[in-house]
This record gives structure tokens, C-alpha cells and sequence, in this order.
């Protein structure tokens, strides 16, 4: 992976923490409204490119893909804490 897709997949991944960490301090306290929603689905969206990225770089190192997964497991978290009756087109 080279330096300039490293670079690009770091901000990606930093952006998807950032909008997953702002959307659990109020879903930990029961607030599951339309904003931590839109949060958990940003941060949704954002991972998905950081895979795309992952998968379109053949030499994505065994971590990359490794912390991949954590945020995966730690976003569908956030997901099973949302209303069951989400507006159409919210999380996958």
C-alpha cells in the first residue's frame, strides 16, 4: 500500500471513528433519534469506502483489513441499538 492510499484510507478510517463515537455517548444514554441515526449512517457509509479502498489495493496489510472488522463489529453495535422501524434506506 502505498503512502498517498495509506493516507487516504487513515482519513476515512478516522472519520468513520469520529462519527461512531459521537453517536454512542447519546445512544448509551437511550437518545436513538433521527441525529444519532444519521450519525451511525455516516459512519456506515464511510466504512464502506474504506473497504472499497482495502479491496481495490491488493497489498492492504493483514491489520488494515483486521481493523476493518472491529469497526464493522463495533458499528453493527450501534445499529442493534436503533429503533427497529428506521426510516427507508437507513442501514443497510
Amino acid at each position: 500500500m502505498g503512502f498517498a492510499r495509506a493516507a487516504e484510507l487513515g482519513r476515512i478510517i478516522a472519520a468513520v471513528i469520529k462519527a461512531a463515537a459521537e453517536a454512542r455517548t447519546p445512544a448509551d444514554r437511550g437518545d436513538l433519534g433521527a441525529d444519532v441515526r444519521d450519525l451511525v449512517q455516516d459512519a456506515r457509509d464511510l466504512h464502506e469506502l474504506a473497504l472499497d479502498a482495502l479491496g481495490a489495493d491488493p497489498e492492504a496489510g493483514k491489520n488494515a483489513r483486521g481493523l476493518a472488522g472491529t469497526i464493522s463489529n463495533k458499528l453493527a453495535e450501534l445499529e442493534a441499538m436503533l429503533p427497529e422501524k428506521a426510516p427507508p434506506g437507513l442501514l443497510h
